[in-house]
């Protein structure tokens, strides 16, 4: 239990619930079928799951972004800088996981 509250910390709460979100949406591609109608629960399943993986991973390609601005600041500590390398790593691993997901359902869904 330590060590996920040292984790929260670490990243803070809402890049932690960013990566949970993400790790979430990576899941959920299992369930994702574009052969069905968009009407009822098959819009959910066909629709909206697919469109969530691009959404998530922009939001965290942006946070690595404004990662690495804050890490060229000169007045910046030591420590700080290496957070924001740890906070970095975390998000290109999830973004790798939840881009590798998405990726197959994308090319069934834009097959011809």
């Amino acid at each position: 239990m330590k060590f996920y509250l040292g984790f929260i910390q670490r990243l803070g709460l809402l890049r932690a619930a960013l990566l949970l979100l993400a790790c979430l949406v990576a899941v959920s591609m299992l369930w994702v079928d574009t052969s069905l109608a968009p009407e009822g629960w098959g819009l959910l399943r066909a629709a909206v799951l697919p469109a969530l993986p691009p959404i998530v991973f922009m939001v965290l390609l942006l946070d690595i972004l404004m990662c690495q601005i804050l890490k060229s600041d000169e007045e910046i500590s030591t420590e700080r800088r290496l957070n924001l390398m740890f906070v970095t790593k975390c998000h290109l691993f999830v973004a790798t996981i939840l881009l590798l997901s998405w990726l197959p359902v994308f090319i069934s869904a834009t097959y011809f």
